[in-house]
């Protein structure tokens, strides 16, 4: 309603007043450029992109000292690159920030669309008394599919409200945008990744794609070095980020981060008020991890 829009609003004016610079993302970004009112899109949550993580922690700290909690995650250098905060509103809603300090959880996916690249890839729109920043057509539609991808893991990537965002974008995109995101997927190995996003809003929507850009894709695709298709599970999309982390003292830290958080992570998680009861949650996090991940 009308008093989260203003919420909304005060936020990104604190975060541009502070000078932190950042992206705003998917569903957002989405309601106040392709839809005929920012209302018509439902989303829960606001997406922010940040450059790194000591920007997300300074977005963060704003956020705090207004109020908002921030959910309990994991924190490390290769883990908690995603994190909530979130605020109560006095009409029974809330306002929740999804806070990125890279484009994807998955490193694999981080790795090809770094900030530089995507910051160097935007548009501003106004919100109210601030311009903010959005991805340009391009890299709107390469960040839907790779939203895409990694929600296959979950088996919710078919939402129909993902699927129309990218039908909306694909009637945006000019003959010569359609050539230079076809160039980017062949360079960044992501043309499966885009295939399997256009193929899946195909099979319920019409999409305006150009007649020969699925056969390219799956031309493209079949030289890709590294892909993660959609049948791996998510333990072995893991595996790809872990032996793809160069030096072994970063592949150790990986591992620690994944497998050992702190212990102010677990307590948290567990609600734990015992500490002698660590131990056993900690494998039994690891139990159920190992069972998610094998999905």
């Amino acid at each position: 309603g009308m008093q989260r829009a203003c919420e909304i609003e005060a936020v990104f004016e604190l975060l541009v007043s502070a000078q932190i610079d950042f992206i705003v993302l998917k569903g957002e970004a989405l309601a106040r450029t392709y839809y005929a009112n920012a209302h018509h899109r439902q989303r829960s949550d606001v997406d922010l992109l940040f450059a790194d993580k000591a920007n997300a922690e300074k977005a963060a700290n704003i956020l705090r000292a207004r109020g908002y909690a921030r959910s309990n995650t994991l924190r490390g250098e290769f883990v908690g690159l995603q994190f909530t905060c979130s605020k109560g509103l006095t009409d029974n809603h809330a306002v929740h920030f999804d806070i990125h300090a890279a484009i994807s959880d998955y490193l694999w996916f981080a790795r090809r669309l770094p900030y530089f690249e995507l910051r160097g890839r935007t548009e501003q729109v106004v919100v109210g008394s601030s311009r903010v920043n959005i991805l340009d057509p391009v890299f709107l539609l390469l960040h839907a599919a790779v939203h895409h991808a990694v929600n296959r893991r979950a088996n919710i990537h078919d939402r129909l409200i993902w699927l129309y965002d990218i039908k909306l974008l694909c009637e945006s995109l000019s003959e010569e945008q359609w050539r230079e995101l076809r160039l980017i997927c062949k360079e960044k190995d992501l043309s499966q990744t885009l295939l399997e996003a256009l193929c899946s809003a195909r099979m319920v929507l019409t999409l305006q794609t150009p007649a020969e850009l699925l056969g390219q894709l799956q031309f493209s695709a079949l030289t890709e070095r590294a892909f993660i298709d959609g049948s791996e599970k998510r333990w072995q999309i893991y595996a790809a980020d872990f032996l793809q982390n160069p030096g072994l003292g970063n592949k150790l830290l990986q591992l620690k981060e994944h497998i050992f958080p702190d212990r102010e992570y677990i307590a948290a998680k567990y609600q734990l008020d015992e500490p002698r009861w660590l131990s056993y949650y900690y494998l039994k996090r690891l139990w159920q991890g190992a069972i998610k991940y094998s999905r």
